[in-house]
C-alpha cells in the first residue's frame, strides 16, 4: 500500500506553491533554520547569519524558527492520521485524534503568524538597522 495518500501529497504540493519547504536535519540549530526560513522576511539582515543579528532580532526569529518546527512536527502528526485511516478505516478515537491532532496544527499556524509580525518588527524597527 502507498505510504503516502495524495491527500498528504497534495497538502504539501500546495504548500510548496507557497514557498514551504520541510525542514530537514537539526531543528534545533537555529542558525540552520534561519538560513531557510530568512528569505521569509523584507529587511536588511536577509542575509545576515542569525549571529549577526541584534539581540532583540535574535530573541524573535529563534521563536518563529522554533514555531516552524513545531509546525512541520504537527503537520506529520495530521499525516500519520490520514494514513491510519487509510490502513485502518475511521473509527470515533482515529476522528477524535485527528480533530485534536488539527486544531493544534491550527492553533500553531496562528502562532506562527503572529511569531512571524513580530520578528519582522524587530527586523526592521531595530536601532541597529
Amino acid at each position: 500500500m502507498d505510504t503516502q495518500p495524495r491527500n498528504e501529497e497534495g497538502r504539501r504540493r500546495d504548500l510548496r506553491r507557497f514557498g514551504y519547504r520541510k525542514l530537514d536535519g537539526n531543528t534545533d540549530d537555529i542558525s540552520a533554520v534561519w538560513k531557510i526560513l530568512r528569505c521569509d522576511f523584507l529587511n536588511p539582515w536577509d542575509q545576515s547569519e542569525f549571529s549577526d543579528l541584534p539581540e532583540a532580532a535574535r530573541a524573535a526569529v529563534k521563536a518563529y524558527c522554533g514555531q516552524r518546527s513545531k509546525l512541520d512536527a504537527l503537520l506529520d502528526r495530521c499525516d500519520e492520521i490520514h494514513l491510519e485511516f487509510v490502513k485502518k478505516g475511521h473509527d470515533a478515537s482515529r476522528v477524535e485524534a485527528y480533530a485534536l491532532a488539527r486544531d493544534a496544527f491550527e492553533d500553531a499556524v496562528e502562532l506562527f503568524g503572529e511569531l512571524r509580525i513580530a520578528a519582522q518588527y524587530a527586523l526592521t524597527n531595530n536601532p541597529a538597522n
